[in-house]
């Protein structure tokens, strides 16, 4: 079992949200034990259990209670020895006359049959919690002073087993409160209560139990500062250079809902986010179409006080509007009140939410290991009991530092099972990249849930400021996702039931990229490329693919997210430099997901080419949309004039704005046999690539159109010098590879 371990680790300085209560309190029903043949007369007048161990004994024995305490069994009934102390079976400190006292269960049924093995070495579901701190016959009473300790069961353990585990805890620990956090199926698999070490002794001897924590409240910590040179809010900040040579794009409109700035609420970071490419400065207005995350239900997890009765929570559809509250910490110890709330109105806030029609549940929690854990479980038992499987997303604010992954790895084994329930149903998570960050460093995510970015599909969001560089305090690296306005945000305050205040941190930048995921997946328009089964993966990809810095000709300003407000004249603009090869990513994002409002030809193409024949999916000759199967394979001659084709060419991937690519497709859910026909089907490809795009934290498949051949290409592509062949070249010529 090993020495106590260091105490709990560090939270970081960046906010939180609420989570669902799985069990407060939860109150212990013993379990009656069957038992093995009584002990026979011969049983010695003494006799002494040590470390955790149970003996069956006759009336009268005594039985003392050696390093690590034990239990003995008496008619079905198992007590309790602490270290020290001295207890003679049958007497009335062992069975007090109390019909309602659990200890005496076994006196009412006689058939039962005493257990031979200890807890640790039998089932957990066979150990009663028939008593709790007996008195003793012994003036030895157990020394030490009780602490708070998490206790962590075996993920693998069964439900009868767990449950006699719980009753077990509650016959160690008597009237000491229990709160436990349940899973989806009823496991109770954490447990934190206080513990003297002789106690802590006897849980860690149960065979269920994989670790102990001793637990430590989560650090009380306030907001970061926004940018010195922002010294008004109120005032609209003075951008960087916009994009020269470009005009802002006239806007279609289909079944737009706009928001209009007024004196009180300008709502900077809501107009950055529908911003599209190709725009001189931040438009005027935020735009986004219905339904506008209608029909998903966002789970928010933070501290501090939900005000619910907000005018920005008012919403004119019907949408849920909940709070479940798992924190055990009553005195509500946190700096900013007005986290929760603020967070939370930037998902669904009327005035300053990006997903207004979205469904929103807070999850009211602790800022510490044991609360995220609870938050995201009991986000997750909700979103199963309701049967939400790819139709909800789950934001938090909080995140956990961990100190010693080799001390408290179990904390990270914890957070990864509930993470991996949520994946599997098709549950995006959003977090925020953390407030540590140094001014003039590069601070790197050190907080959980954000540490798992490259094994889970989890967004994490930087901050940026209202002038839209990376916040000073905004931690970075490759496991970010995308970035969002995160200083002087306009949100709802907990206290003024119609007003707005400011608020700062990344804390803030998430949950507006957690209601863009929202709208993504109520929108028919952007949904239509999510797979079942990975619909969190597609809607990471999608946001992260598509987000572009708002500032393009100058170097340092983060790839902010976009709500694709604008799509159409987005992916079809020409243009040059860095503009232009950001328009071709976005081009190829855009086609992988179908946006019928994208015609997306290709820029390079001449204005007379025409297709000679063209496979279902691509829209007037230009480059491959996802579609249905295509039926027509056309080989141009004028490919194999010159010399065989050159087939299957090892390379890197072709850089952005690299001259003769005509478009491309993230995802490339065809495949080989897509990409194969797409080209023959386009007069003006005349090689294409197949690959994984490498995106730090993870992989995707991409293939690529382009009008030179193979071997040109592959000439402007990076160095591979380790040989890995991310990508494969092939002339139009040649034959259809194996998949």
């Amino acid at each position: 079992s090993g020495p106590v371990r260091s105490p709990f680790p560090s939270i970081s300085g960046f906010h939180n949200t609420t989570i669902v209560p799985v069990s407060t309190f939860i109150p212990i029903t013993p379990t009656p034990v069957s038992s093995s043949v009584a002990p026979t007369s011969s049983a010695p007048a003494t006799v002494t259990v040590s470390n955790g161990e149970t003996v069956a004994v006759a009336a009268g024995v005594l039985v003392v209670g050696g390093v690590g305490g034990g239990f003995f069994t008496l008619n079905g009934v198992t007590t309790a020895v602490p270290a020290g102390a001295a207890i003679t079976a049958g007497s009335t400190a062992q069975n007090p006359e109390n019909p309602d006292d659990p200890g005496n269960e076994a006196t009412k049924n006689p058939e039962q049959q005493t257990p031979s093995k200890a807890p640790s070495n039998a089932p957990s579901s066979s150990v009663p919690a028939s008593t709790s701190g007996s008195p003793t016959t012994s003036s030895a009473a157990p020394t030490g002073t009780a602490a708070e300790y998490m206790i962590f069961v075996n993920r693998n353990t069964t439900k009868a087993d767990a449950d006699g585990f719980g009753n077990t805890l509650k016959t160690i620990v008597g009237d000491q409160p229990l709160n436990s956090i349940v899973d989806e199926n009823g496991i109770a698999y954490m447990w934190r209560t206080k513990l003297r070490p002789d106690q802590l002794d006897k849980v860690k001897a149960d065979r269920v139990v994989v670790d102990t924590i001793l637990y430590q409240k989560g650090a009380v910590e306030k907001d970061p500062t926004p940018d010195p040179e922002d010294k008004n809010p109120e005032v609209e900040p003075a951008l960087g250079p916009s994009p020269s040579g470009t005009s802002t794009a006239p806007l279609a409109k289909r079944a737009d809902y706009t928001q209009l700035p007024t004196t009180k609420n300008k709502i900077l970071d809501l107009r950055t986010l529908s911003t599209p490419p190709q725009t001189n400065g931040i438009l005027d207005n935020f735009f986004y179409e219905d339904p506008a995350g209608e029909g998903i239900t966002v789970y928010h997890i933070d501290i501090g006080q939900f005000a619910m009765d907000h005018d920005e929570f008012k919403t004119d559809v019907k949408a849920r509007r909940e709070t479940i509250e798992v924190n055990l910490d009553k005195e509500n110890r946190v700096a900013d009140a007005d986290h929760g709330t603020c967070a939370a109105s930037k998902i669904v806030g009327q005035g300053v939410g990006t997903a207004k029609r979205a469904g929103l549940v807070t999850v009211r929690i602790d800022a510490d290991a044991w609360g995220v854990i609870e938050g995201l479980q009991a986000a997750a038992k909700d979103i199963i009991a309701k049967d939400l499987r790819g139709k909800a997303v789950v934001s938090i604010s909080v995140g956990v530092e961990i100190v010693d992954p080799k001390e408290d790895q179990v904390i990270i084994d914890y957070i990864r099972e509930v993470l991996q329930v949520l994946q599997e149903w098709d549950i995006p998570v959003v977090c925020p990249s953390g407030n540590n960050g140094v001014a003039g460093q590069t601070v790197q995510v050190n907080e959980y849930p954000a540490m798992f970015a490259d094994k889970f599909p989890v967004i994490v969001v930087g901050s940026t400021s209202r002038r839209l560089e990376k916040s000073w305090f905004s931690q970075q690296g490759n496991l970010l996702t995308t970035w969002a306005v995160g200083e002087n945000v306009r949100c709802a305050s907990s206290t003024n039931l119609a007003g707005l205040k400011f608020e700062t941190g990344t804390s803030f930048a998430g949950p507006q990229v957690a209601g863009i995921a929202a709208y993504f997946m109520s929108h028919p328009d952007f949904n239509k490329g999510f797979r079942v089964g990975s619909v969190a993966a597609d809607v990471r990809d999608l946001i992260g693919a598509t987000s572009f810095p708002r500032i393009t000709h100058e170097a340092g300003y983060p790839s902010m997210a976009w709500n694709l407000w604008g799509s159409q004249q987005a992916c079809s603009v020409n243009g040059g430099g860095s503009s232009g090869a950001q328009s071709r990513v976005m081009r190829r994002v855009l086609e992988g997901r179908q946006l019928p409002a994208c015609s997306l030809a290709p820029s390079s193409a001449p204005a007379t080419a025409a297709p000679t024949a063209a496979p279902s999916g691509i829209p007037n000759g230009g480059t491959p949309t996802i579609g249905g199967p295509v039926t027509t394979a056309v080989t141009s001659p004028a490919e194999t004039a010159t010399g065989p084709p050159s087939c299957g060419v090892c390379g890197a991937q072709v850089p952005d704005g690299v001259s003769g690519e005509i478009g491309g497709q993230v995802g490339c859910q065809g495949g080989i046999p897509y990409a194969h026909s797409s080209c023959e089907g386009n007069a003006n490809c005349k090689s294409w690539a197949i690959g994984q795009e490498d995106r730090g934290t993870y992989s995707i498949q991409v293939c690529l159109f382009f009008d030179q051949n193979a071997p040109k290409m592959v000439s402007q592509t990076p160095a591979d010098p380790e040989g890995k062949c991310p990508f494969k070249y092939y002339d139009k010529a040649c034959p259809e590879p194996a998949s």
